[in-house]
């Protein structure tokens, strides 16, 4: 599914929601599941008021969400949980479903900063992301060993990763500025493997 389908389908799914709730709703479920009221805010680019609020109070109202207070009791943490939203970005099934403890959806919130604070980064959430990019651009064919940066090389079985290496499988790309600047880097990397060490 493209982003665009996604969001369509999130928007027709919670009917009354606008697009930009309806793209902030699916940034969220693929990257964390969970979100704070000033992530949305960053989102938006609006300043925290009514609007926002009233956007969190419509996601508990309905049942989209649950709110899970910090340990100060200071700020909520939402988790978005609802199954028929999942369902329509095509991951019915998604670990960020599941409820979780503190200290891992706080870790989850990091990960949604670090996809808002660089709006112009593509990032791969879902496992069929990944694989789609990584078989057109790296010509992979499915029963080829695939390389994960921390655990070793895994083999794909039943067209799935195990669950254990998917959270490993984090990937943002930066489109490269020009071929020219693909080309210099090359050079300039062969050149660098190629000089003897002093």
């Amino acid at each position: 599914m493209t982003w665009d389908e996604r969001v369509a389908a999130v928007a027709a799914q919670t009917r009354g929601l606008t697009d930009r709730q309806a793209a902030f709703l699916v940034t969220v479920m693929l990257h964390a599941g969970v979100c704070v009221l000033r992530q949305y805010s960053t989102f938006t680019a609006m300043s925290h008021g009514r609007k926002i609020a009233d956007f969190f109070r419509l996601l508990l109202d309905r049942r989209y969400a649950t709110a899970q207070s910090c340990r100060h009791n200071r700020a909520h943490i939402f988790h978005i949980h609802y199954k028929p939203l999942y369902a329509a970005i095509g991951e019915p099934g998604n670990r960020h479903r599941k409820s979780t403890p503190l200290p891992r959806a706080i870790e989850r919130l990091m990960v949604l900063d670090a996809v808002l604070a660089d709006p112009g980064q593509t990032w791969l959430a879902t496992e069929q992301d990944k694989l789609a990019h990584f078989m057109l651009t790296q010509r992979n064919d499915q029963r080829r060993i695939v390389e994960t940066p921390s655990r070793g090389a895994t083999e794909r079985k039943g067209g799935r990763f195990s669950r254990g290496r998917q959270r490993w499988l984090k990937a943002g790309l930066r489109p490269s500025p020009s071929p020219e600047a693909d080309k210099v880097r090359t050079a300039s990397a062969a050149r660098s493997n190629s000089s003897p060490a002093g």
